[in-house]
């Protein structure tokens, strides 16, 4: 008796659900290809309309070079592209698209209805697609240029569908593509309307006024000129980066493209963030626009379905070039990117231009050349006390074996099993930040702030956290100038913000007053504050209920009303500190999770020190 193989070739239907499934992920994926697909035609304007955050209605509308029928009818067509005829032209791509995978994976989760008209022609063709199939075409009058409709996305893929969010944040991720999109692309007009309401209207101008377009002016006036060319040429990159005392709690406003390419790319973040870091209090992340424009074959794009990631063949040039750019434009006095890109063009090096701005900064406020000299005695100072520098190697890998200490987690049971009482003696404070005690068994390093925070965040907790929020009037306004999804997530949050004693006003385009503020933040209350709690909410876009948003809000006042590090504490301080803490109902960790003290036994300090 024949039995029949297990294995079969699927059909195609469910071949193109599958794919589909690997290039859209959201309607966010479909809003990203359509408006690639309009810069590959060449279009200098376009408008973007969505219905109930894309899931419903994503309408894209360009004056790009359009198609004729034939074409119009093979874009649908999986692995159809005009971008590419052989593997060697991935090596020196140009274009956005180039597998033919984006129109054909749209239409086969969604109804789809295109209208085109070449350049120069003197009709358009309109077709309506479902399931990937076309089921009508005809002739039209319509303008030169593309429409796009997507309508019920993932209605025949019920699985997918189900794990859709929200109108509301689906749209926030959208807003968050498209703004990637405009600052790539400066030069092209956009128009974006959700559910009947403008949400960007951005003309065509220069990178720096997009930014300004998207941030507000306030950015703009912090904005810094990135510029930088390799020797060779091959290595260009430029931008624009935020003076360290206007940054932000996460890392959305870094943006980062490689030959006009949005990517996400650890090598450039974590070159931008290294340098940053050194200019700002921790955790603290600037608005940065960073363009890198390199051979094609020195970057390899076809790595991930979304073309969102690359690899780059030389990890280290690149980290070090756009450290070294970043380095430049936050230590250099501040020159307009056409002034730097003029002057290289002279033939001048960069080094040289900054060493002759320098010396004019200096010459007109005499403030740098007073701190470098301190910097340079400081430095010489700290030379002359380190006696051990001829044992650096052997000294660092003591530094960097692993030390046995107990984790944050189990410090609450070494509390209560071990030493009930967990009393500790004070011996002191180091580097104004960690306060160092003893106890029977080892010793402990509190983080002076974490552990204020952690008071702070109990005590605001037991006041506001069952109580009605009592709002204040602010005697003058605060005014924010938000980004587009900055403002989505305060429209979506908008309800709970006023339940909570915020009043907020919009004040035309992205401009928002806030007139009135809980009682509870005190004067603690400004821009930056208002910021962070954004900050937050778009960390976490699960939040949903009242509740949760008021612990987030309380959580930020907790953080900024807490001793910073770099305070010196007294003796009697410190105590007082430390007691507080150990009558918390947590307190081992500050309100954001990160932990309040590390301990050491003196089992491990004795087999470090070889005793046993």
């Amino acid at each position: 008796m024949h039995v029949m193989g297990k294995i079969k070739i699927l059909d195609e239907n469910l071949i193109s659900k599958i794919a589909a499934g690997e290039i859209i992920e959201r309607p966010a994926s479909v809003v990203k290809e359509l408006i690639e697909n309009s810069l590959d035609a060449g279009a200098n304007r376009i408008v973007i309309e969505l219905s109930n955050g894309g899931i419903d209605l994503i309408r894209v509308v360009d004056n790009g070079c359009g198609m004729d029928f034939e074409d119009a009818k093979m874009a649908f067509e999986r692995h159809a592209t005009s971008k590419i005829s052989s593997f060697e032209d991935i090596l020196k791509l140009r274009t956005f698209g180039f597998r033919g995978e984006a129109l054909a994976s749209i239409a086969a989760v969604a109804k789809v209805a295109l209208i085109t008209r070449e350049k120069g022609s003197g009709e358009g063709i309109h077709l309506e697609l479902e399931g990937g199939a076309i089921k009508s075409s005809k002739i039209v009058g319509c303008r030169e240029g593309t429409i796009i409709e997507v309508k019920d996305l993932f209605a025949n893929v019920p699985a997918r569908k189900k794990y859709l969010r929200s109108g509301a944040i689906e749209e926030s991720f959208i807003i968050e593509i498209i703004t990637k999109e405009t600052l790539s692309h400066p030069e092209v007009a956009y128009n974006v309307v959700c559910d009947g309401k403008e949400k960007m209207n951005l003309p065509r101008t220069n990178l720096r006024d997009r930014i300004i377009d998207i941030y507000g002016k306030n950015v703009g006036k912090s904005l810094l000129p990135i510029i930088y060319r390799s020797e060779d040429g091959d290595f260009v990159i430029q931008g624009y980066i935020t003076k360290p005392e206007v940054s932000r709690s996460t890392q959305g406003g870094i943006f980062t493209y490689v030959n006009n390419r949005a990517v996400t790319s650890k090598v450039v973040n974590n070159a931008i963030k290294e340098v940053y870091s050194q200019h700002t209090a921790k955790n603290k992340y600037p608005i940065a626009v960073v363009k890198i424009d390199m051979p094609p074959e020195h970057v390899d794009v076809n790595v991930h379905p979304a073309k969102t990631q690359v690899k780059f063949l030389d990890d280290k040039r690149v980290y070090n070039a756009v450290l070294d750019a970043v380095k430049r434009a936050l230590e250099s006095p501040m020159l307009t990117l056409e002034e730097r890109i003029r002057k290289i063009s002279e033939g001048k090096e960069i080094s040289e231009i900054i060493e002759k701005s320098d010396r004019a900064k200096g010459s007109e406020k005499g403030e740098f050349s007073e701190k470098d000299k301190h910097k340079e005695e400081k430095e010489k100072r700290i030379d002359e006390k380190i006696t051990f520098s001829t044992k650096r190697e052997s000294m660092q890998s003591v530094l960097e074996s692993k030390v046995d200490i107990y984790p944050v987690q189990e410090v609450n049971q070494i509390k209560n099993e071990r030493f009930p009482k967990f009393e500790l003696s004070i011996l002191g404070q180091t580097h104004n930040m960690y306060i160092i005690a003893e106890y029977v068994d080892g010793l402990v390093l509190i983080d002076q702030h974490a552990a204020h925070e952690r008071i702070m965040y109990e005590m605001f907790t037991e006041k506001y956290g069952d109580a009605t929020i009592e709002k204040q009037e602010l005697i003058t306004p605060i005014k924010m100038e938000l980004s587009a999804k900055e403002c989505s997530i305060l429209e979506k949050y908008e309800v709970h913000l006023s339940n909570l004693g915020f009043e907020i006003e919009h004040f035309g385009g992205n401009d928002y007053l806030i007139r009135t503020v809980p009682v509870m933040l005190g004067k603690i209350i400004d821009k930056e504050f208002l910021h962070e709690l954004i900050d937050d909410l778009l960390e976490n876009e699960k939040v949903s209920g009242i509740e949760r948003v008021k612990e987030m809000l309380i959580q930020r006042l907790a953080c900024r009303a807490a001793d910073k590090s770099g305070k010196v504490f007294k003796g009697n301080e410190m105590k007082v500190l430390v007691e507080d803490l150990l009558k918390m109902k947590n307190p081992f960790a500050c309100a954001h999770g990160r932990p309040t003290m590390i301990v050491i036994p003196f089992s491990e300090l004795e087999k470090r020190f070889e005793r046993k």
